[in-house]
């Protein structure tokens, strides 16, 4: 097997690098949670990407009950004003799509020549996104250390 560029490029010997086939970069617009919850903003802002240069459209995926604690899930949003529930447990479920919209936008990526994306913040959010089979599957900073989201998405 060979050896991987990133490990190829920690070494002294230049001429290791002569196998390097480059690839253009990908430009990954982050949708996240600007669909305010609904399935076409999400899929306007898919098509707007894509006409501004974007070759992949982002998402996030989170179960909050899984996420959050109970006294975080039934805190106050810390913003009134910008809160969909009357707790921060119920603004966030409010914003998340199911996973038939998420396989819905994949869809529409397809449809418009642009490349799925999302992020998983939980283990049933990456149990759910891996059936969907996307290209790239993001763990945000927060769930760096979260072990058995990691090995979900190692092993299924």
């Amino acid at each position: 097997m060979a050896e991987p560029a990133s490990k190829k490029a920690r070494t002294a010997d230049l001429s290791s690098l002569q196998s390097f086939k480059y690839s253009p970069p990908q430009t990954i617009a982050e949708i996240g949670c600007n669909h305010k919850g609904e399935l076409e903003i999400a899929k306007e802002l898919l098509t707007l990407a894509k006409e501004c240069g974007a070759t992949v459209g982002k998402f996030q995926k989170r179960t909050p009950k899984e996420l959050l604690t109970p006294d975080q899930y039934n805190a106050p949003h810390p913003n009134p004003t910008n809160s969909y529930g009357a707790t921060y447990g119920e603004h966030r479920e409010f914003l998340e799509l199911s996973l038939e919209d998420h396989r819905l936008l994949q869809k529409h990526c397809q449809s418009i020549g642009l490349e799925y994306s999302c992020s998983v913040w939980d283990t049933t959010s990456a149990k759910e996104i891996i059936t969907l089979n996307p290209k790239l599957i993001k763990v945000g900073s927060p769930s760096n250390t979260h072990w058995e989201m990691q090995k979900v998405l190692r092993d299924e």
